[in-house]
């Protein structure tokens, strides 16, 4: 599978007290669409490396490669253990590629995952997810309820039985009084 298209990137970088606080190591992610010989399929490369902390510009790049080193990022674990699980609500998983980063990588040393996944929810599905999240988001946002981060993760949709399963909760989609509650 080869690249094709660049469909987005994100930079997650935290400083060092942010890191021994728990919040997570710092990293970057590059979502690709990619050509394969795999049919109508719709394959995806998902690329995670691991950064240096956010204020450690200038320190030699021995201590930086240091904070980059290995670690498998929370995201690609969640999609081998759904993929080992047998799951049929997240997108199927071609493979997964951890390496280290050799001297002449982007950062020399730095943890590199690459995760080769398949979208099999067709247009319109995704499309409806989407728009049943923005409404039910908008209302749980006019009663005052926000997430701690701005942006939705861990979250999948179960169009099969209209529930949105996130890291601790699973709300149905018209359940108004639990979502109040559990705001």
């Amino acid at each position: 599978m080869v690249p094709r298209l660049s469909l987005s990137q994100q930079t997650h970088q935290n400083d060092e007290i942010d890191v021994q606080d728990g919040f997570g190591p710092s990293y970057a992610i590059a979502t690709f669409r990619v050509r394969s010989d795999l049919g109508n399929q719709e394959p995806y490369m998902r690329v995670y490396l691991r950064v240096p902390h956010q204020g450690t510009e200038f320190f030699p790049s021995n201590e930086r490669a240091k904070q980059a080193a290995a670690g498998c990022h929370r995201e690609v674990e969640a999609m081998n253990a759904f993929h080992e699980q047998g799951s049929t609500i997240t997108p199927g998983l071609f493979t997964i590629i951890e390496d280290i980063q050799d001297k002449h990588g982007i950062i020399p040393g730095a943890a590199l995952s690459i995760l080769y996944s398949n979208v099999s929810l067709y247009k319109p599905e995704r499309d409806h997810i989407r728009m049943v999240f923005d409404k039910e988001y908008r209302k749980l946002n006019k009663r005052g309820w926000v997430p701690t981060f701005p942006w939705a993760m861990n979250l999948i949709s179960d169009s099969d039985v209209s529930r949105f399963i996130g890291d601790e909760d699973v709300v149905d989609y018209g359940d108004e009084e639990k979502m109040v509650l559990e705001g």
